[in-house]
């Protein structure tokens, strides 16, 4: 299996759905499509993206073959991701085309590594069924055009943090006081207690004295842990 072109075809394929998402023109398209060429127009670039829909979805997650530029030349996601923001940063303004190119690079990179190093692996991790699953997402979020960019993390970072390598590592905890911590919980328990229990702290006497009722834990990634600014932000109230 070629890890590299399957890669560049998943990244090309979140492209042109989530570029069709974005400008309205999902709904231009239906299954009578199928297996013809779709025309995508760029007419503040005055260029023109050919793409073959090889599977029609009416979530708008359409399967596509061959994509092309101009007279058929085969794209790639880094042309085609440039050309796409640059026709967008026209309309808006921005100047943000680099870095999205440089993310959409750094992601479909990664995807290959992600595929090329389960390929190798037999079976399931020892882990829950909840960590299978979410450690089989090797392509990432269909409608996100960067799922598996990981921009700013080391290689050695991203072998041990990422989950589709089945990495693993323990949680850095901090205590707060709870007059500057607001809480919200979507179950009918108090996200304090929740993470109370994944803490380990136990009930009765002893656990009231092993965690204070004037503070609350709080858990956060190694990764995030040592980013200078985590502790300010989590002060300030921007970190959730």
């Amino acid at each position: 299996m070629n890890f590299k072109q399957a890669a560049s075809n998943a990244a090309i394929e979140a492209l042109v759905n989530c570029w069709l998402r974005e400008t309205g023109l999902v709904g231009q398209i239906d299954a009578s499509a199928r297996g013809g060429a779709v025309r995508l127009s760029l007419p503040r670039l005055g260029l023109e993206i050919g793409a073959e829909l090889a599977s029609w979805s009416r979530t708008g997650r359409h399967r596509w073959g061959r994509v092309t530029f101009g007279r058929g030349v085969p794209a790639d996601p880094v042309s085609l991701a440039a050309l796409l923001a640059r026709e967008a940063a026209v309309a808006e303004a921005d100047d943000g085309v680099a870095a999205f190119v440089v993310r959409v690079a750094d992601s479909t990179a990664r995807i290959a590594d992600f595929l090329e190093a389960r390929a190798w692996q037999s079976g399931t991790s020892t882990a829950t069924a909840f960590l299978d699953a979410e450690q089989s997402l090797l392509l990432g979020h269909p409608f996100h055009p960067t799922p598996k960019s990981r921009e700013g993390l080391t290689a050695v970072e991203a072998r041990r943090y990422s989950p589709e390598l089945r990495g693993a590592f323990p949680l850095h905890w901090f205590r707060a006081d709870r007059r500057v911590i607001s809480e919200d919980s979507a179950v009918d328990r108090p996200a304090s207690e929740l993470l109370a229990r994944l803490a380990g702290f136990e009930r009765g006497e002893a656990g009231r004295r092993a965690r204070p009722r004037a503070s609350l834990a709080g858990a956060t990634p190694p990764c995030s842990a040592v980013c200078p600014g985590t502790l300010k932000e989590w002060v300030a109230g921007r970190s959730r």
